[in-house]
């Protein structure tokens, strides 16, 4: 399930670079990049399923070329629309941080002597707690975004 969550977690970013080439008139290249995931990915199924056969094998592959496709989907950007992975990393690495100290506080929850959905209801409420404060702390510009817009509407009302 973890494997999943950050195979779809990166899905937005998928989207986007294949948006970009569709919207760009480049459905040529949209359609070679498709064929190309499919090839490598059908291959890691097979080659995991006869030759393998393990079930986390397979997962495991599905996390890789996940990563893969990643970089992959981006790579024509560069040429097409002038925006490159290594940049589109970057524009991603503080949402990735503020994941990952969220994720420290919610896992560090488990240590409490709570269990079944106390604990899942605490989890989640230090997850986003702490996402919010390190995102006000370090001044994530979507954040100030958020909430100038937030006032905005209230403001109208």
């Amino acid at each position: 399930m973890q494997v999943y969550c950050v195979v779809y977690a990166m899905l937005p970013i998928h989207t986007a670079n294949l948006q970009a080439l569709n919207g760009m008139g480049r459905s040529d290249l949209f359609l070679r990049l498709e064929l190309v995931k499919k090839t490598y990915g059908i291959t890691w199924i097979v080659f995991s399923a006869i030759v393998v056969g393990d079930v986390r094998f397979m997962v495991a592959g599905y996390l890789v070329t996940g990563l893969l496709s990643t970089a992959v989907n981006a790579w024509p950007n560069k040429k097409v629309i002038g925006y490159s992975y290594e940049e589109q990393i970057k524009d991603i690495l503080p949402a990735i941080g503020l994941t990952i100290v969220s994720l420290s506080a919610g896992a560090a929850i488990t240590l409490l002597p709570v269990s079944g959905l106390a604990l899942i209801i605490i989890q989640i409420g230090a997850f986003v707690g702490v996402y919010i404060a390190t995102a006000f702390l370090f001044r994530v510009e979507e954040l100030t975004y958020l909430v100038e817009t937030l006032e905005e509407m209230l403001l109208k009302r």
